[in-house]
């Protein structure tokens, strides 16, 4: 059975804590996580490479769950398609599509035809606007 891109949710396992053993040591870097989302913002705070995949993962999750859940011609939904289908160059922006793609493993074209093959499949409403929106993205319809 092959899931759909839209049916896939971030698994990560909890980051390992190592107790403190000497007083001196520089306090342990806070972890974001859902049940205690608070950290000391006046401590020096710097992202992981786990930390920053998971942030990336999200937005690509949210961002197909936003195309998903729109309603044709919603600002909302021309925003995610924009932010899709744009061509940065690879470090124009660093939260681009195909930095996120890249930094969780994922090919940013496989992932728009992806896209495209479910909107297909499941929504055909959906794809044909889109299709309209990548041929004219100020009057899709």
């Amino acid at each position: 059975m092959q899931l759909s891109m839209f049916d896939a949710e971030p698994q990560l396992a909890p980051a390992p804590v190592a107790p403190a053993t000497n007083v001196d040591q520089k306090p342990a870097k806070p972890h974001l996580n859902r049940a205690n989302a608070e950290f000391d913002r006046e401590q020096d705070f710097s992202w992981d490479d786990r930390e920053l995949s998971f942030v990336f993962d999200g937005m690509l999750q949210s961002t197909l769950r936003q195309i998903r859940d729109s309603n044709l011609g919603s600002p909302l939904l021309d925003e995610c398609l924009q932010w899709v289908f744009s061509d940065d160059e690879e470090y124009a922006n660093p939260l681009s599509f195909v930095n996120c793609c890249n930094a969780v493993g994922h090919d940013p074209v496989d992932q728009r035809g992806l896209l495209l093959s479910t909107l297909k499949n499941y929504d055909a409403e959906k794809f044909v606007y889109v299709e309209q929106w990548l041929e004219d993205p100020f009057n899709a319809v």
